[in-house]
């Protein structure tokens, strides 16, 4: 009994040994590293913050990242020396391509990286493979969707409000889209499928519709751009874009439907079922930017979540104009109804 007791204590001892010695250290598919959407960016001399994290916190242990804008190397060997956390900041501009390279060290699953720009917002971070390029962008414009039809026929249109305070041009973005879906999830079927001569001006506080040339007259005495034939059927999803957009590189100021497999006859909107087909969306009154590329919020699931109101199959009667700037207490409602 002693000598069973004794093996007992040895092995037991012997795991504590080899567990203080051999710590155990995570992998990549053990380790989930979540960026905040936002960094304090106050004290910022640059533009662009390059922020790197080690959750294990003892540094990069040899790894190290080369920095590119452009194709130009501005950071060589970037890495943590030590502790948990480090960064670089950098000058871009608008249109700048910038990409990374890595050199892997002896724990790679515990490093991870992200950009954000001079609003301290995050833009991108690092892949699987610890590698990430992007386009820099402009900084979201509260220019958006205001109603969507699917009608009976042609009957079908997108009105895109100015919601920015000063005048708009729409030469600065475009219509991107996918079909029956999205081909490939999260990327554009035909980005940029909608572009905007230059000096396409919207007044602050006014409507762009763009229309199926076909639709109904009382459309049609409302569109401002008619080029474009193939808007939805319900089941194709539309995003305001940057112009300049590529398939799996652009910046969604809003959108209406998701970029995954296609959903059958349409989305679900304020809870009514393919609400996307054969009805009018009216985006609310409280709305005033877009929604960014998250349709899921955007539509909610029911009148009290949705920024949207689902109106019955071929009423245009808000078309050309919209409300924005609700405010309501006890004692007052304020309403700012702007026309085209």
């Amino acid at each position: 009994m002693r000598k069973a007791i004794t093996m007992i204590v040895v092995l037991a001892l012997g795991v504590s040994l080899w567990a203080e010695s051999s710590p155990t250290r995570p992998s990549k598919n053990d380790v989930e590293i979540r960026f905040p959407d936002h960094r304090d960016s106050d004290s910022r001399t640059e533009t662009y913050e390059l922020y790197m994290v080690d959750s294990y916190g003892d540094g990069w242990n040899g790894a190290s990242l080369d920095l590119y804008v452009n194709d130009v190397l501005i950071g060589d060997d970037l890495t943590i020396d030590d502790g948990d956390e480090a960064s670089f900041e950098f000058d871009v501009e608008v249109g700048d391509d910038i990409h990374t390279t890595w050199t892997s060290g002896a724990w790679d699953g515990e490093c991870a990286y992200a950009f954000y720009n001079a609003a301290g917002e995050l833009v991108a971070e690092s892949d699987f493979d610890l590698l990430c390029s992007f386009t820099v962008w402009p900084s979201a414009v509260d220019v958006f969707f205001s109603e969507h039809a699917e009608g009976s026929s042609y009957n079908k249109y997108l009105e895109i409000y100015n919601n920015t305070g000063a005048d708009y041009d729409m030469h600065n973005l475009s219509l991107s889209s996918c079909s029956n879906g999205c081909d490939e999830e999260g990327e554009f079927d035909y980005p940029d499928n909608v572009t905007f001569a230059e000096g396409t001006i919207v007044a602050a506080g006014d409507v762009f519709v763009v229309a199926h040339p076909d639709a109904d007259a009382a459309i049609l005495a409302e569109a401002d751009y008619t080029d474009f034939v193939y808007l939805t059927n319900g089941d194709d999803a539309f995003a305001l874009t940057f112009a300049g957009a590529e398939a799996d590189n652009y910046h969604i100021l809003d959108i209406i439907g998701d970029m995954g497999d296609d959903p059958g006859s349409g989305w679900s909107v304020a809870g009514t079922e393919n609400a996307t087909a054969n009805h009018t969306l009216q985006r609310n009154a409280d709305v005033t930017s877009g929604n960014e590329g998250d349709w899921a919020s955007s539509a909610g699931t029911s009148a009290d979540d949705s920024e949207w109101t689902v109106f019955e199959n071929n009423d245009w009667t808000g078309l050309g104009s919209h409300t924005v700037g609700v405010q309501c207490d006890a004692n007052e409602l304020t309403v700012k109804m702007y026309d085209s």
